[in-house]
């Protein structure tokens, strides 16, 4: 419910109110993957789901590290996704842009996206009890 809310609002807030492309080119995952189309399908295919299972792996990784003995840190990996998702949702900065940057509306259901960060939120929520390392606050 938390990551549907930040989605929507970041979404709303990165179309109406920032420049379109604003972080076009600029991410690690640009860097990484950059803006060239793969000569062809399977090796594209390849190069997402590498950097999917790069992302859940970090999440699975940061999970080990409790808070305050609250809650696993892995649970802010995702919220932190949605929220750049939706800044490039809103701004069109992905590597190879849509035509125009989409408005918020339902049919970024029709987009593979969402998927994607429900997936990643469902790691983050399967592995909590992996915990093993707990910062505290020694005060």
């Amino acid at each position: 419910m938390i990551g549907a809310i930040l989605f929507t609002v970041v979404w709303y807030l990165s179309y109406y109110f920032l420049p379109e492309g604003i972080l076009q080119g600029k991410t690690g995952s640009a860097i990484i993957v950059g803006s060239d189309v793969a000569p062809t399908m399977l090796e594209e295919w390849g190069t997402i789901v590498m950097y999917n299972l790069g992302a859940l792996f970090l999440i699975v990784l940061v999970n080990l590290i409790r808070y305050l003995d609250r809650f696993p840190l892995g649970y802010i990996t995702p919220l932190g996704l949605i929220t750049l998702y939706a800044v490039f949702l809103g701004t069109n900065a992905f590597s190879m842009p849509m035509a125009e940057p989409m408005a918020p509306t339902l049919a970024v259901l029709l987009r593979g996206g969402p998927y994607e960060m429900i997936a990643f939120i469902l790691v983050a929520v399967a592995t909590y009890n992996q915990s093993r390392f707990a910062l505290t606050n020694n005060s």
